[in-house]
């Protein structure tokens, strides 16, 4: 090949190269759009994105509701910090605003995986003085969390007013998704019904994601669940069951009586105490009360069959049967 020849090929190749770039780079984003609407999954693989705010650690949206029994995330390391607040009782009206305006939410135009995300995003660690932990849901930004009345109260309690029926008296509230820790200053119960709404101030602005949306009225037909929960070593556990009216006749909760959802499949664990239960829309049902057990048999955990569920069925209660229990800190 003559020199001349060869300055020809090589032109031609650089030519080609040229117009193949610039032909990519008009085509990518189209077919980048094309492959996150037909291929999320592969696509999000091959383009991780985060989902926004502190939470950008969180699984992606199609992992929400996993199908397998159990399905665990590592969380980010976080320093606590303590907020002072001089508040101290929960307002009754307010909490009874939240439930309603929650339970409105489900009107709201978003996905299984929206909602799902938003659960996840408000979970937090309840922690106590003597080394105990359980999982609170945050419901409301000024400082209202859902969670289990087993976490703080002897179970079932003679008297929800007298603070000797309280597990000591340090309760703390932490956002694992920003390391902010808050006081617990009083709880709202409901007598001898394992649910309570704890009031931790944060110092924020009154608030209601719209995204969070409760289920008052379950169904009483077997449905697949999901139950999001904080272990102490820092990971995020996704567990998988379904409900079964049968199992709720037939089986017992270790803990405790009015758990009226029976979960089969879903194991709970150390810290999944008070973990919100969610439907396959993504709306929280109930929060996790105890270990669903066959009868006679309670202390033998290879007769363990999933979790006893108290139902949101009963927080329309607190209004005109609930009791506020004011609860001590040294840090109060």
């Amino acid at each position: 090949m003559t020199n001349q020849e060869g300055l020809v090929t090589r032109r031609a190749f650089i030519g080609g190269v040229k117009n193949f770039v610039v032909a990519g780079a008009i085509a990518a984003p189209s077919l980048y759009v094309i492959g996150r609407v037909f291929y999320p999954r592969v696509m999000e693989e091959l383009f991780p994105r985060s989902v926004g705010g502190s939470t950008e650690h969180l699984p992606i949206l199609e992992d929400y509701f996993p199908t397998t029994a159990e399905v665990q995330y590592a969380l980010p390391s976080t320093q606590a910090i303590d907020l002072e607040n001089s508040e101290s009782l929960i307002d009754r009206d307010f909490v009874g605003e939240i439930v309603t305006q929650l339970h409105q939410n489900q009107r709201g135009n978003f996905s299984p995986e929206e909602r799902a995300q938003a659960v996840v995003g408000s979970l937090r660690y309840l922690e106590f003085g003597d080394g105990r932990i359980a999982t609170a849901t945050q419901i409301e930004q000024s400082g209202h969390f859902l969670t289990a009345a087993h976490t703080i109260s002897k179970y079932p309690p003679d008297e929800y007013t007298a603070t000797g029926t309280v597990y000591g008296d340090n309760f703390y509230i932490t956002n694992p998704w920003n390391g902010t820790k808050v006081t617990v200053r009083s709880a709202f119960f409901i007598p001898n019904v394992d649910i309570a709404v704890l009031y931790a101030p944060t110092g924020l602005e009154p608030n209601i994601d719209p995204r969070l949306a409760f289920e008052l009225n379950p169904p009483g037909y077997s449905f697949p669940a999901w139950m999001y929960a904080l272990r102490r070593d820092s990971r995020l556990v996704f567990l998988h069951g379904n409900t079964s009216p049968e199992a709720a006749r037939n089986s017992s909760p270790i803990i405790g009586p009015n758990r009226d959802l029976a979960i089969e499949g879903m194991i709970p664990f150390g810290g999944s105490s008070g973990a919100p239960v969610v439907n396959e829309s993504g709306i929280i049902v109930g929060v996790e009360g105890g270990v669903l057990v066959d009868k006679g048999v309670e202390n033998d955990r290879s007769y363990y069959l999933g979790s006893a569920v108290t139902s949101l069925r009963f927080l329309p209660k607190l209004e005109g049967e609930g009791i506020i229990l004011p609860l001590q800190s040294d840090n109060g």
